[in-house]
């Protein structure tokens, strides 16, 4: 789990497996260079608006989707049953 604005560092851990319980051995390797620090709530009223509106207009397009993506369906349906 993050924390929002602490800095993190990724590890690897090398586990080596095959070997018997006593000898298994763990490395542990680091990279300064991929420090980051966590951001997980945006401080700014424009950014937090502006990332609702990109959400809000996805839920619509989705929703128009499953809309018209229904009525295609239906479509088939008459389309195939006036055939016959």
């Amino acid at each position: 789990m993050l924390n929002s604005l602490h800095k993190y560092e990724p590890r690897i851990h090398i586990i080596r497996v095959g070997a018997p319980e006593s000898n298994r051995t763990v490395v542990s390797h680091s990279f300064p260079e991929t420090q980051f620090v966590a951001v997980t709530a945006y401080q700014n009223e424009e950014v937090r608006t502006l990332l609702f509106l990109i959400e809000n207009k996805i839920h619509c397009l989705k929703s128009l989707f499953n809309s018209v993506q229904g009525n295609l369906m239906k479509l088939k349906k008459i389309a195939f049953f006036s055939y016959l």
